[in-house]
């Protein structure tokens, strides 16, 4: 597998700031406030894994330098291809001027921010030196003709001038010093500057010293490389497990995306297929027992105006009501006819259309010739409500004595396990 270079590596990659009661930065340093020494113990392990001692020595005048610093540290980047990457990083040990100082870490959008010092204690003017100890591992670059350490030592979010800065870099025993290649940058990101020296030094120890103050904003990178096979690469395994690590979010979705399409697929065999085609017979007349309302109900599976309005003219059918239009008005005159003809959903629309004893405008009760109860209802907006609980109390019905026998809509397996 081709390994993509991390173009910007190393946990002092993006920024770095002092914490200054959590106060918003400002747009230039505070007047005396200064980053005196930067220095950098960079060693790198066998397992490609890096073990490093950041040493901070500052100038605080009380202004930005309140109650002590914090430091970001990225641990979330993508590389050429725009996957994800993840390095493991963890704090080892934190003190201030030798002595073992408060600290916590809290998530970042792009990694980890160390919070160094007792929020309870405001420090006094003068000079403090800050060490950080830390792991992070990932930070390798594996190629095809050469291992590569590519590492922004100070990071280029400062706020302060950096008056000298400095790195040591630790490499296993077994890699020859006659093969390393040193290069290194200065200046803001993405900056090529060569305002720095390096050596070898005792050991197996290399060396990178800035040769000019870091103003506020730039940062100083180191690039060491050496012939292949001194670091073991991570297996096959290890990279999968990566993998997963970094994809995580991505990969849960994946899978509850992948158990629901399964869910449905498994629902379908069991009750969603069709059943197997047949004879089409046609037949001209309703079923036995089964109204216009009914039938139109049954083949829409659903309620309509057009629904209410089949059982209206099938009680006109019937000589349950006579419809009368006037000016292109329409009114339901009800009969003398019995309500044993009609349909459950007919009868129960009928009640409320004819009620007895209810007086209105435009719904009133008469007398026949033989002294029967008659009763009539215009089709006008003004008795809508009269019309609408008709139609409500029609749809109750159909739906009560048809759903459970005539629908099979399975809705209870529309709900999925995730």
């Amino acid at each position: 597998m081709k390994k993509i270079r991390i173009l910007v590596v190393g946990c002092a990659l993006l920024s770095s700031f002092f914490l200054c009661s959590r106060a918003p930065a400002q747009a230039s340093p505070p007047a005396g406030e200064e980053i005196l020494d930067y220095h950098s113990d960079i060693r790198v392990q066998q397992g490609a894994s890096l073990l490093v001692t950041e040493t901070i020595r500052v100038r605080s005048a009380a202004v930005q330098i309140h109650h002590g610093i914090y430091r970001d540290f990225p641990t979330r980047y993508k590389d050429r291809l725009g996957n994800r990457y993840v390095i493991h990083f963890e704090v080892v040990e934190v003190s201030r001027d030798g002595q073992p100082e408060k600290f916590h870490v809290q998530d970042q959008s792009n990694g980890e921010r160390i919070y160094v010092g007792d929020e309870n204690v405001i420090l006094a003017s003068g000079e403090y030196t800050y060490a950080l100890t830390y792991t992070a591992n990932r930070e390798i670059g594996f190629f095809a003709d050469h291992d590569e350490l590519y590492w922004n030592v100070t990071g280029n979010g400062w706020l302060f001038p950096i008056a000298h800065a400095t790195a040591t870099v630790t490499l296993p025993e077994n890699i020859p010093v006659s093969s390393l290649r040193m290069d290194g940058y200065t200046g803001p990101q993405g900056a090529r500057g060569k305002a720095f020296t390096s050596s070898t030094g005792t050991g197996h120890d290399t060396n990178f010293v800035s040769t000019q103050a870091l103003p506020a904003g730039e940062g100083f990178t180191l690039v060491i490389s050496w012939p292949k096979g001194y670091i073991q690469e991570p297996s096959r395994e290890t990279r999968f497990r990566y993998f997963l690590e970094d994809n995580r979010p991505t990969l849960a979705g994946a899978a509850g995306l992948l158990l629901v399409l399964l869910y449905y697929v498994i629902v379908w065999f069991l009750v969603g297929r069709g059943p197997a085609k047949s004879a089409i017979m046609p037949i001209y007349q309703a079923p036995a027992g089964v109204s216009p309302a009914a039938m139109r109900h049954l083949v829409r599976m659903g309620f309509d105006d057009k629904t209410f309005t089949a059982a209206v003219l099938n009680m006109a059918v019937k000589d349950y009501l006579s419809i009368k239009e006037h000016a292109g008005t329409y009114t339901l005159k009800r009969s003398t006819a019995s309500e044993q003809s009609l349909a459950a959903e007919e009868s129960a629309a009928a009640a409320k259309l004819f009620p007895e004893r209810r007086r209105g405008h435009n719904h009133k009760n008469e007398t026949d010739d033989g002294g029967n109860a008659a009763a009539e209802i215009t089709l006008q907006t003004r008795n809508h409500a009269i019309l609408g609980d008709a139609m409500a109390v029609m749809k109750k019905a159909l739906h009560a004595a048809q759903y459970k026998t005539c629908f099979v809509t399975n809705q209870g397996y529309l709900s999925s396990p995730v």
